[in-house]
């Protein structure tokens, strides 16, 4: 669970200097790992005994989510910094928020098998990329 390069090897970092493609890049990259057919049937797994087994599934949750909310909460102190974006919350709390609707929303579909096309997944990806903008934007 924390190899860097299973189900699928991660891709480069992002360029940290436009903001929008590199949420966007974050959020293709954990979508992709969310969704490959292993990782779903490990998150099967893991909520189905989670109870008996429950640092299994924090485990699980955490296999490739900390490292993205790190970069995440890098790149919103990066731009809060020059003034591109105002955070009113904690970066790591926003960056959290950030990936369960990238990718923590399509995951949880999957459990239960159900998968959008890619072209809808793009359009909700992208949707959620710049509601995600848009809450950070100055003088919203």
């Amino acid at each position: 669970m924390g190899r860097t390069d299973w189900p699928l090897p991660e891709p480069p970092e992002p360029d940290p200097d436009n903001l929008e493609g590199a949420l966007t890049a974050i959020a293709d990259a954990a979508l992709r790992r969310a969704l490959d057919p292993s990782m779903v049937r490990l998150g099967q797994i893991a909520i189905a005994h989670a109870s008996r087994f429950p640092e299994i599934a924090r485990q699980v949750h955490g296999a490739g989510f900390w490292p993205r909310r790190q970069l995440v909460g890098d790149l919103l102190h990066r731009h809060a910094a020059t003034g591109a974006i105002v955070l009113d919350d904690d970066p790591d709390i926003l960056a959290e928020h950030f990936l369960g609707m990238v990718s923590g929303a399509p995951a949880r579909l999957a459990s239960f098998g159900i998968v959008r096309d890619a072209d809808e997944q793009e359009r909700h990806t992208r949707a959620a990329v710049r509601l995600f903008l848009r809450s950070l934007a100055p003088g919203r």
